[in-house]
């Protein structure tokens, strides 16, 4: 284990993104608005039947959003987006289970799915750290255009953007309700002392 790897989760706590508790579970939030509309533009875009936002930590991957499938966790060592993901470069099968790579995967061999067409896209911030992906799949084999490539790559910068702004949205709203509090807290004993130095 690299480095990079043993300060994954550090690194995507301090971006918002949940990550798994000392009993190795995940409290993954509800996809947002925005998420969802990416997701399913993606889908759009690429014109395959399953689309998924993939959070990738140091020993698991969840979902930010999906089209076409719901929500799961696996293991890392069991996800398709963590094989090449943190090269920072797309990656396209028209059939996976001739990658010697994805073949054995437990997703691609049948024991809990069969992918064959499969592409993924690195969600990459600007500081270069990767935190999961934009993938696309079909039980069927399939490919994309360079225009479809492209356009996966415009929103999964967009889904960086959007999971970055609403992290500072979260923090700003802590920091509102915590000025609040404290307002709050300030004005109490304003009070108390005014009461206190009336009653003299």
């Amino acid at each position: 284990m690299t480095v990079n790897e043993m300060v994954r989760d550090a690194v995507l706590a301090g971006t918002g993104l949940p990550i798994p508790g000392p009993d190795g579970h995940v409290e993954v939030p509800a996809a947002s608005e925005r998420l969802q509309n990416l997701v399913e533009l993606a889908r759009t875009v690429c014109g395959q039947p399953v689309t998924a936002i993939n959070i990738i930590t140091e020993d698991l991957q969840y979902q930010a959003a999906t089209a076409g499938m719901e929500p799961y966790l696996c293991t890392r060592e069991d996800s398709m987006c963590a094989v090449g993901f943190l090269s920072g470069e797309p990656t396209v099968l028209e059939d996976a289970s001739l990658d010697s790579r994805y073949r054995d995967n437990p997703y691609v061999d049948g024991r809990r799915s069969s992918f064959r067409f499969y592409a993924s896209i690195p969600l990459v911030t600007d500081d270069g750290f990767v935190l999961g992906t934009l993938c696309a799949g079909a039980r069927e084999t399939g490919r994309l255009s360079g225009e479809q490539l492209r356009g996966l790559e415009i929103l999964a910068a967009q889904i960086v953007d959007v999971l970055q702004l609403e992290h500072r949205a979260r923090r700003l709203a802590d920091a509102l309700a915590e000025a609040e509090r404290s307002n709050s807290h300030l004005a109490e004993f304003a009070g108390r002392i005014s009461h206190d130095l009336a009653t003299r």
